[in-house]
């Protein structure tokens, strides 16, 4: 028995259907769509800025070193709001956390960040590029 097979059949790459594929939001840089009210992944697949803006709010909702698989991304929003401290600290350090998220991905410009609260919830609504999303974090 050989280590290289006798019977290899050459196969040919049509290199314009690999373009088309890449170009495909299917392929390459597009990702599944997180149905946040489920909390459950879907079968749509987004790319561009609607991923972009899912990937910060994934961010705002991962505490930060709470998950060893997601190393330093994420936030400490949580153990803020646990902590008692002032509204307004609260408040500037969200801000702080969600600018510094933005900044470490390329599609992410123009982020304006309004922070609100009920209770120990902060409700945070989130505006980048005209497109806005909202964020519940807390108990």
């Amino acid at each position: 028995m050989a280590l290289v097979p006798e019977n290899i059949q050459l196969i040919e790459i049509d290199i314009q259907s690999l373009e088309n594929e890449e170009a495909d939001p299917t392929y390459g840089e597009s990702d599944f769509f997180v149905d946040f009210e489920t909390g459950r992944w879907t079968s749509q697949r987004i790319t561009g800025q609607d991923k972009a803006v899912q990937w910060l709010k994934i961010g705002c909702m991962t505490e930060k070193y709470e998950h060893p698989i997601f190393e330093e991304f994420g936030a400490y929003f949580e153990r803020l709001i646990e902590q008692q401290l002032p509204r307004e600290v609260i408040e500037g350090e969200i801000v702080r956390g969600i600018q510094e998220l933005a900044e470490q991905h390329e599609d992410l410009e123009n982020v304006q960040i309004a922070v609100d609260f009920k209770g120990k919830k902060a409700f945070i609504d989130i505006v980048i590029n005209g497109q806005e999303e909202s964020v519940v974090i807390g108990q």
